[in-house]
């Protein structure tokens, strides 16, 4: 059983963006030579402007705490996550790089997301997450803007493969409905 979904947006819009002004400062800029090899696919200023941050956990909304134990079990176990997109600041647990996934194509999928979030804003975002999570049987994966983040990855890896490139927020456009 799920809480209100205008309940998760609210809570949810705040918890974003409280954990973007924290991990901020703290964050890093991409690599040169990764913003090289992403230059192909996404506009300079995503790759501009996306920091990066390692961090050992990511937490669950304190929010989760205020629904109780019934409700937050139904939710996203976000510490279970190996990373996460706060609008333009992305955090990457430290263990990551022992995964059997590229972390090339990892980072992708995190800025697909902060495209996601540069075109939709915040809230849009969030309410499209949630709303996503709710129609969706409570399936992470088919959440859509994390099954379209997921589809780019895919694509990214095949046509990195045979030097290949495609415009990710021109297709996230088309994905998102955006003209």
């Amino acid at each position: 059983m799920l809480p209100n979904p205008n309940i998760l947006i609210k809570e949810g819009k705040q918890w974003v963006q409280s954990q973007r002004d924290l991990y901020r400062p703290k964050s890093r800029p991409l690599p040169d030579d990764m913003k090289k090899s992403f230059s192909k696919y996404f506009p300079v200023k995503i790759l501009e402007e996306t920091c990066f941050k390692t961090v050992p956990i990511i937490h669950n909304p304190p929010f989760y705490k205020k629904l109780g134990p019934l409700y937050a079990s139904e939710l996203i176990d976000f510490s279970q996550m190996d990373g996460i997109t706060f609008i333009d600041t992305v955090l990457l647990r430290n263990i990551y790089p022992t995964k059997n996934r590229d972390v090339l194509a990892f980072c992708f999928h995190e800025l697909v997301h902060a495209v996601q979030y540069k075109l939709l804003g915040l809230d849009r975002f969030v309410h499209q997450y949630v709303t996503g999570y709710y129609e969706n049987e409570e399936d992470y994966l088919k959440i859509p803007l994390e099954a379209d983040a997921s589809a780019l990855e895919e694509k990214f890896e095949r046509f990195v493969c045979r030097g290949e490139t495609f415009n990710v927020a021109d297709d996230v456009r088309v994905r998102l409905r955006i003209v």
